[in-house]
C-alpha cells in the first residue's frame, strides 16, 4: 500500500507478526487510548540507537494509556 494516511485519518487495519510469530491486527490495540506506530529498521544504527529510549518511553507511559508498536521493515530472515 502506497497510500499516505492524513493526520487525524484512521489508520488502516494490518495483520502482522511479532518476533515470536503471534500474528497482531490494529483492532487488537482498540482499547489503548494512545496508540504509536513506529516504522523502524533494526539494522540501522540510528534506530538502534533509540532502542532504549523506545522502551523506556513505553514503560514511562504504559499506565496512562500508552501502546508503542514497532513495524520492522527488515526481512524477518535476513535480519
Amino acid at each position: 500500500m502506497n497510500k499516505r494516511i492524513e493526520l487525524g485519518q484512521t489508520a488502516p487495519d494490518f495483520r502482522l507478526p511479532d518476533i515470536s510469530g503471534k500474528n497482531y491486527t490494529i483492532s487488537d490495540f482498540a482499547a489503548s487510548p494512545l496508540l504509536l506506530i513506529i516504522f523502524s529498521c533494526n539494522h540501522c544504527p540510528y534506530v538502534q540507537a533509540y532502542e532504549e529510549r523506545i522502551k523506556k518511553l513505553q514503560n514511562d507511559f504504559r499506565g496512562k494509556g500508552l501502546q508503542i508498536i514497532a513495524i520492522n521493515a527488515n526481512d524477518a530472515d535476513l535480519y
